[in-house]
């Protein structure tokens, strides 16, 4: 269960509904988009599909760089060009997402924690890491032992952010290996005992 969006709030997209009228009339789209450093560019876009991912909203959509996925809220204009566009032969908008869905995760998650997780880790995992965190318990969590503890392979994203991401369990995780981010996570856990006394 992805939980991420239930803190997040409202996107405002403006050009939403004109970007469903184009998938739905075939309509080819000049846009202009924010990429994720905020810099503008300008599209030519063939919009081949609406996808709502835990309350986002992305357009599947071809151009002259191939069939590429873009954060609907980021299209800060619309203009319809008055043309029409055939689709792909065989474009599979559920097939296509499921294939960007597994890229993307690997790219955000580009490595993986060898964990050991209480019981109660385990029930959180789903909660902290969403999707990717319960594949991996799915995948590669071992039996219990006798006090109820299992390892398994997280992804973690890289640097700083991953030691946010198990920090975030608190007792109910401990961190196997990589040896680096096993030390990381000893020397956050010591330095919060010492601001805490």
């Amino acid at each position: 269960m992805d939980v991420a969006g239930w803190h997040r709030g409202l996107e405002q997209i403006p050009g939403l509904a004109d970007i469903a009228d184009a998938v739905w009339r075939t309509r080819r789209l000049r846009v202009r988009y924010r990429r994720w450093d905020g810099s503008p560019v300008g599209r030519v876009l063939d919009p081949l599909g609406l996808v709502l991912k835990t309350g986002v909203w992305y357009v599947v959509a071809r151009s002259d760089r191939g069939i590429r996925t873009y954060r609907a809220a980021r299209v800060d204009e619309v203009a319809d060009l008055g043309e029409t566009f055939e689709r792909p032969d065989g474009f599979d908008l559920a097939e296509y997402w499921r294939r960007w869905a597994r890229d993307f995760e690997r790219r955000l998650y580009p490595t993986t924690a060898l964990v050991e997780l209480s019981p109660r880790g385990r029930a959180l995992l789903p909660w902290y890491l969403g999707p990717p965190g319960e594949r991996a318990l799915r995948e590669t969590g071992g039996a219990p032992d006798d006090a109820g503890w299992s390892r398994a392979e997280v992804p973690v994203e890289a640097g700083d952010p991953a030691l946010g991401q198990l920090l975030c369990f608190g007792p109910e995780l401990r961190v196997l290996g990589p040896a680096d981010l096993r030390r990381r996570v000893a020397e956050a856990v010591t330095r919060m005992g010492e601001m805490y006394g």
